[in-house]
């Protein structure tokens, strides 16, 4: 899954976003893989952002056996992992695409 550089222009947009991917895992087999590319978005972590798609977050990514993230920053890369801790989702994140893929393969 990648997320583009288009930023969400509000939080209900954001909300509905995540609403509808979360739907369209669950009409499909389950996976037990993930790889969340996220390098081209820009980071939010705003108050307001933070409460409305944390429950969204976690519906979404708590199905995945094994999840990896690729950032492109270490800040990126902190804020995911502090996302996985808050959630209690156990994932990897990465700067490395190959380490990301590797790290997947071997799962």
């Amino acid at each position: 899954m990648t997320r583009t550089s288009t930023p969400y222009p509000d939080v209900l947009t954001a909300d509905v976003e995540f609403g509808a991917m979360t739907m369209w895992f669950e009409g499909r087999d389950v996976v037990d893989a993930l790889l969340v590319d996220l390098r081209l978005a820009t980071g939010r972590n705003d108050d307001s952002f933070e409460t409305t798609i944390r429950p969204r977050r976690r519906a979404l990514f708590q199905r995945f056996g094994h999840l990896a993230f690729l950032c492109g920053t270490l800040t990126g890369k902190l804020q995911i992992e502090r996302h996985g801790r808050e959630d209690r989702i156990e994932l990897q994140v990465f700067l490395d695409e190959d380490d990301a893929l590797r790290w997947l393969a071997e799962r």
